[in-house]
Protein backbone atom coordinates (compact mmCIF):
# COMPACT_ATOMS: atom_id res chain seq x y z
CA UNK A 1 0.00 0.00 0.00
CA UNK A 2 1.70 3.23 -0.82
CA UNK A 3 1.53 6.50 1.58
CA UNK A 4 -1.25 8.80 1.93
CA UNK A 5 -0.68 11.65 -0.22
CA UNK A 6 -3.12 15.28 0.43
CA UNK A 7 -4.49 13.77 -3.02
CA UNK A 8 -5.66 10.67 -1.18
CA UNK A 9 -8.04 12.58 0.96
CA UNK A 10 -11.22 12.63 -0.40
CA UNK A 11 -10.56 8.65 -1.65
CA UNK A 12 -10.94 7.51 1.89
CA UNK A 13 -14.56 6.29 3.23
CA UNK A 14 -15.19 9.22 5.37
CA UNK A 15 -19.07 8.79 5.97
CA UNK A 16 -18.62 5.36 7.10
CA UNK A 17 -17.99 7.46 10.53
CA UNK A 18 -19.94 10.36 10.13
CA UNK A 19 -16.79 12.38 8.87
CA UNK A 20 -14.47 10.94 11.53
CA UNK A 21 -11.99 7.79 10.84
CA UNK A 22 -9.73 6.19 13.65
CA UNK A 23 -6.11 6.69 13.07
CA UNK A 24 -3.72 4.10 14.50
CA UNK A 25 -0.73 5.48 15.59
CA UNK A 26 2.53 3.37 15.57
CA UNK A 27 6.39 3.94 16.73
CA UNK A 28 7.83 4.35 12.85
CA UNK A 29 11.66 3.03 14.65
CA UNK A 30 10.14 -0.05 16.61
CA UNK A 31 6.70 -0.48 15.34
CA UNK A 32 4.28 -0.17 19.01
CA UNK A 33 1.33 1.08 18.66
CA UNK A 34 1.52 4.66 20.60
CA UNK A 35 -2.24 5.59 20.91
CA UNK A 36 -5.34 5.40 18.85
CA UNK A 37 -7.28 9.28 17.80
CA UNK A 38 -9.79 10.12 15.25
CA UNK A 39 -8.89 12.64 12.17
CA UNK A 40 -11.61 14.29 9.86
CA UNK A 41 -10.45 15.54 6.62
CA UNK A 42 -9.03 18.52 7.65
CA UNK A 43 -6.81 16.74 10.50
CA UNK A 44 -5.20 13.91 8.08
CA UNK A 45 -4.78 17.19 4.92
CA UNK A 46 -2.99 19.48 7.90
CA UNK A 47 -0.91 16.20 9.13
CA UNK A 48 0.25 15.39 5.75
CA UNK A 49 1.10 19.32 5.34
CA UNK A 50 2.89 19.80 8.51
CA UNK A 51 4.23 16.28 9.68
CA UNK A 52 3.08 16.70 13.35
CA UNK A 53 0.23 14.09 13.75
CA UNK A 54 -3.29 16.29 14.18
CA UNK A 55 -6.64 14.69 15.70
CA UNK A 56 -9.70 15.48 15.70
CA UNK A 57 -11.31 16.03 19.23
CA UNK A 58 -14.89 14.84 19.45
CA UNK A 59 -15.29 16.43 22.79
CA UNK A 60 -14.02 19.80 22.03
CA UNK A 61 -15.41 19.31 18.45
CA UNK A 62 -11.74 21.22 17.50
CA UNK A 63 -8.28 19.77 15.51
CA UNK A 64 -5.06 19.32 17.84
CA UNK A 65 -1.89 18.87 17.31
CA UNK A 66 -0.56 15.96 19.58
CA UNK A 67 1.95 17.66 21.87
CA UNK A 68 0.32 21.39 21.31
CA UNK A 69 0.52 21.35 25.29
CA UNK A 70 3.03 18.99 26.36
CA UNK A 71 5.37 19.38 23.73
CA UNK A 72 5.33 16.14 22.93
CA UNK A 73 4.70 15.81 19.36
CA UNK A 74 4.74 12.99 16.89
CA UNK A 75 6.62 13.85 13.45
CA UNK A 76 4.66 12.32 11.05
CA UNK A 77 6.64 9.43 8.56
CA UNK A 78 3.99 8.21 6.84
CA UNK A 79 -0.02 7.67 6.82
CA UNK A 80 -1.78 4.71 4.93
CA UNK A 81 -5.29 3.56 5.08
CA UNK A 82 -6.53 -0.14 5.86
CA UNK A 83 -7.74 -2.24 2.81
CA UNK A 84 -11.50 -1.02 3.29
CA UNK A 85 -10.27 3.06 3.32
CA UNK A 86 -12.13 3.10 6.89
CA UNK A 87 -8.82 3.63 9.10
CA UNK A 88 -5.56 5.61 9.25
CA UNK A 89 -2.21 3.69 10.19
CA UNK A 90 0.31 6.27 11.08
CA UNK A 91 3.98 5.81 11.79
CA UNK A 92 5.57 8.79 13.75
CA UNK A 93 8.58 9.29 15.47
CA UNK A 94 7.70 10.31 19.09
CA UNK A 95 9.67 13.01 20.82
CA UNK A 96 8.64 12.32 24.48
CA UNK A 97 6.26 10.02 26.02
CA UNK A 98 2.76 9.55 24.03
CA UNK A 99 0.35 9.28 26.51
CA UNK A 100 -1.15 11.92 28.89
CA UNK A 101 -0.11 9.68 31.77
CA UNK A 102 3.42 10.18 30.86
CA UNK A 103 3.88 6.75 29.60
CA UNK A 104 5.27 6.09 26.12
CA UNK A 105 2.54 4.33 24.64
CA UNK A 106 -1.26 4.68 25.61
CA UNK A 107 -1.67 0.59 26.21
CA UNK A 108 1.70 0.11 28.79
CA UNK A 109 4.64 -1.81 27.77
CA UNK A 110 4.80 -3.99 25.38
CA UNK A 111 5.59 -7.20 25.94
CA UNK A 112 6.84 -7.46 22.41
CA UNK A 113 8.68 -4.59 21.99
CA UNK A 114 12.40 -6.15 22.58
CA UNK A 115 14.10 -2.94 20.84
CA UNK A 116 11.52 -0.42 22.61
CA UNK A 117 14.94 0.11 25.29
CA UNK A 118 17.37 0.21 22.15
CA UNK A 119 15.16 3.27 20.65
CA UNK A 120 14.35 4.50 23.76
CA UNK A 121 18.68 4.94 24.45
CA UNK A 122 19.30 6.22 21.23
CA UNK A 123 16.36 8.92 21.56
CA UNK A 124 18.45 9.81 25.43
CA UNK A 125 21.32 9.99 23.38
CA UNK A 126 20.62 12.32 20.76
CA UNK A 127 18.94 14.62 22.89
CA UNK A 128 22.12 14.81 25.03
CA UNK A 129 24.07 15.45 21.99
CA UNK A 130 21.84 18.63 21.17
CA UNK A 131 22.12 20.04 24.81
CA UNK A 132 25.00 22.12 26.12
CA UNK A 133 27.89 20.19 27.66
CA UNK A 134 27.41 19.54 31.57
CA UNK A 135 29.71 18.16 33.72
CA UNK A 136 27.04 15.93 35.09
CA UNK A 137 26.47 14.26 31.60
CA UNK A 138 29.17 12.25 29.99
CA UNK A 139 27.30 11.30 26.95
CA UNK A 140 27.27 14.87 26.66
CA UNK A 141 31.58 15.61 27.48
CA UNK A 142 32.00 12.03 24.74
CA UNK A 143 30.22 14.55 22.14
CA UNK A 144 32.25 17.45 22.60
CA UNK A 145 35.62 15.39 22.74
CA UNK A 146 34.82 14.11 19.09
CA UNK A 147 34.76 11.25 17.06
CA UNK A 148 37.96 9.47 18.33
CA UNK A 149 36.74 9.14 21.89
CA UNK A 150 33.75 8.40 21.39
CA UNK A 151 35.07 5.43 19.18
CA UNK A 152 38.02 4.62 21.81
CA UNK A 153 34.77 4.59 24.57
CA UNK A 154 32.61 2.43 22.12
CA UNK A 155 35.61 -0.03 21.94
CA UNK A 156 36.74 -0.05 25.54
CA UNK A 157 32.94 -0.97 26.76
CA UNK A 158 32.85 -3.53 23.69
CA UNK A 159 35.93 -5.57 24.78
CA UNK A 160 34.73 -5.18 28.54
CA UNK A 161 31.32 -6.47 27.30
CA UNK A 162 33.05 -10.02 25.42
CA UNK A 163 35.16 -10.13 28.01
CA UNK A 164 32.47 -10.37 30.86
CA UNK A 165 30.58 -12.83 28.35
CA UNK A 166 33.44 -15.17 27.97
CA UNK A 167 33.63 -15.15 31.74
Amino acid sequence: MNPLTLNDIQKLAWDKGSGLLPAVVTDADIGDVLMVGFMNQDALAQTLRSHRVTFFSRSRQCLWQKGETSGHVLNLIAAYPDCDHDTILIEAVPQGPTCHQGLRSCFGPSPRSTLSFIAELEALIRTRAKQPVSQHSYTQQLFASGIERIAQKVGEESIETVIAALT
